[in-house]
């Protein structure tokens, strides 16, 4: 998805002296342990795109921000024309063509029974280090 994006924030990021976008595509799980029983387990997700523009005007400098819910190029550009209508003057941002990912194991493929079993070895060894 980010990949075939890149041009689109590229041309969102255009027009501003200096410009950012923020990317987030998170998956999450909670659990909360009580007397070794899993309690309010829940899961969930969030997306979206942030730019950031800053545009020098004489000795100021503007600060733009939005946000959208989605990391499309469509989405990035929307913003953008919210963000500016019309553009504006600037350099031309190049979007790098390729993410990397630090992750060794996507916690999205891990079963929620492995991660519950993983809490309640970290709470014995908790309680095991302050009974």
């Amino acid at each position: 998805m980010i990949g075939e994006a890149a041009d689109g924030y590229g041309a969102a990021l255009s027009g501003a002296d200096y410009g950012e976008a923020y990317l987030e595509d998170t998956r999450w799980t909670s659990a909360r342990l009580e007397d070794g029983q899993a309690r309010d387990v829940g899961a969930g997700s969030e997306r979206g795109l942030g730019l950031r523009l800053l545009r020098k005007s004489g000795s100021n400098v503007e600060t733009l921000f939005g946000s959208a819910q989605d990391l499309g190029a469509a989405a990035a550009r929307r913003l953008r024309e919210r963000l500016s209508p019309g553009g504006g003057r600037g350099p031309a941002f190049a979007a790098p063509r390729a993410a990397s990912r630090a992750c060794r194991l996507d916690p999205a493929d891990v079963s929620l029974e492995i991660k519950l079993e993983l809490l309640r070895e970290v709470d014995r060894a908790a309680r095991a280090m302050s009974p």
